[in-house]
Formats: structure tokens, sequence, C-alpha cells
């Protein structure tokens, strides 16, 4: 049945049917976004993550240095950590990832071509997308409000004349001199992710987070500093979470027009599995603030 209402207007009891282009873009973004933030939320777990980070390495690593070398003819790709996000293994692994999600969506889309709608498939994708947002942010704006990313300037750097700088140089030495700064940062980092971790809140988290993602991504870019990719995507995941609740925000921000209340009625719908549900987040936010 044919409803012109967003998803997020229309209530339960209607079957919405998707556009074509919607369905395929949800499918795609789907596994486009799995595969990137895989293997979370097992790497967050305490004891658990180490291993499971080194197991992911051992699959990928290998499988993008063929890829590159093999099939884009790029030459030897190399995998080891050198502190940058932006090496050419990043940018093959984000050329392999996006093959596989196009491969994917024309798979998926053939056997599952009667398929209505994703409503409950979406709904668990979004939580997956928030935990994964929570946890970064709250894990770099920990780092900001301890001071432990940025360095206060040493005697080197404060002789240095700035011509001889890099452009990531002078950004660090910028964000280190301020204890206050870092702090302010820091916290809007850390709040944003800690309102993802909520249905009531997650709107508001998301724009925190686009408004503090947004300045990252920009200085990220304007000073070489070489987290390019995984800044970017992160912005990109926090406009993903409030993909249901733009014709919303739209309406209410730029069109001066009633708008109905959100619904927070999580995927499952028996009691007991919201008692479970509640128990795991509550164990998930508790070891990841351990």
């Amino acid at each position: 049945m044919q409803n012109d209402l967003p998803p997020s207007q229309t209530p339960m009891a209607l079957i919405i049917e998707w556009a074509m282009a919607y369905k395929l873009t949800f499918r795609f973004l789907c596994i486009y976004l799995l595969l990137y933030i895989f293997p979370f939320p097992l790497d967050s777990l305490p004891f658990l993550g180490e291993y499971v980070s080194e197991l992911s390495s051992a699959i990928w690593n290998p499988t993008t240095a063929w890829f590159g070398e093999s099939v884009l003819g790029w030459g030897e790709i190399s995998t080891d950590i050198t502190g940058s996000g932006d090496k050419l293994a990043n940018y093959t692994k984000m050329c392999l990832f996006l093959l596989l999600a196009v491969l994917g969506t024309l798979i998926w889309s053939f056997v599952d071509r009667q398929r209505v709608n994703y409503e409950k498939v979406q709904a668990y994708l979004e939580i997956a997308i928030r935990y994964y947002l929570a946890v970064i942010l709250i894990s770099y704006g920990c780092a900001k409000i301890f001071k432990t990313q940025f360095s206060t300037p040493g005697p080197y750097r404060l002789t240095e004349q700035i011509g001889d700088m890099s452009p990531m140089g002078l950004a660090w030495t910028f964000m280190g001199y301020s204890k206050a700064f870092n702090l302010f940062t820091g916290l809007g980092e850390a709040l944003a992710g800690f309102l993802l971790f909520f249905r009531h809140t997650k709107v508001v988290g998301a724009f925190l987070g686009i408004a503090v993602m947004a300045n990252i991504v920009a200085m990220n870019f304007c000073y070489d500093i070489p987290v390019k990719l995984f800044s970017t995507h992160l912005l990109l995941m926090l406009f993903f979470v409030l993909w249901k609740d733009i014709p919303r925000i739209v309406n209410f921000l730029f069109r001066n027009k009633a708008v109905a209340a959100a619904d927070f009625t999580p995927p499952w719908n028996r009691e007991k599995y919201r008692k479970l549900a509640l128990g795991i987040k509550a164990f998930f936010i508790l070891g990841v603030l351990y």
C-alpha cells in the first residue's frame, strides 16, 4: 500500500512501501556501513576487543593488499600501521568495500525483490551505527578532556619558527596549547556520543555530533591531518542517524509546519526482549566506560 507520509510520521499499523530508489540506496548503505564498522561491537568489549581486532586485521590486510595489487593495479600495498588513516591501503580498502557493497546490492535486490520495505532492518542498522559513533565520539572526547591526544607544546615546538612547522604540527600546537579548549571540544564530543546511546536523545546527539565532527573534518582537510577518510565517514554516519527524521526536521525548521511526534518504538515487540535489550545496553555502556 502506498503512503505519502515519511516512515517517521506513519502509524506502525500501516505498511509503508518504499520506492525502488530508496530500497536500493538502503541496501547499498547497509552493506557498506556494516563492512566499514566491522568487527564492531565485538572489538569494543573488554578483554575480547584486542583479539577480535587482530583477527579482523588478519582477514582484511592481505585481502586489501591483493585487491590493490591484482585488481586495481596500484602496485605493492603496505598495510603496516603508521598512525595515518589516509594511506593507499585505506583508500584501497574503501574501494574494496564500495565494490562489495555494489555487488551485494545487486544480489540482494535480485533475491529479495518482492520486499516492500526494510523498516526493521533500518532500525537495527541505525542502532549499530549509533552505538559505533557513541563509542568513537566518547573515546575521542575523553582523549581531549584528559588531554592525551594533544600534548602541551614543549621547548622544541615553542622555539620552532612557524614557517618550519608542518600544517599538522601547527594544528597540534594550537590544540595542545589550551587545556580549556581541549575540555570544551572534548565535552562536546563525549556528550554527543552519550546522547546517541538513547533513542529519545539521538536527534540532539546527532546534531551536536555533526557540529563537532564538521569542524574536525574541516581541520583534517585544511591542515592535512591524515584522518580525513575516517572523520568523513563519521560525519556521514551522523547524517545517516538523522535519515528517518529528515522530513520532520525540514518541515519544522524550514517549512514552518507542525510535525508528528517521533516514534520511539523499538524494533522488537515483546516485553521480555525489551528487558533483555536493556540489560545488554547497560552491559555494553559499562564495558565501554570501563
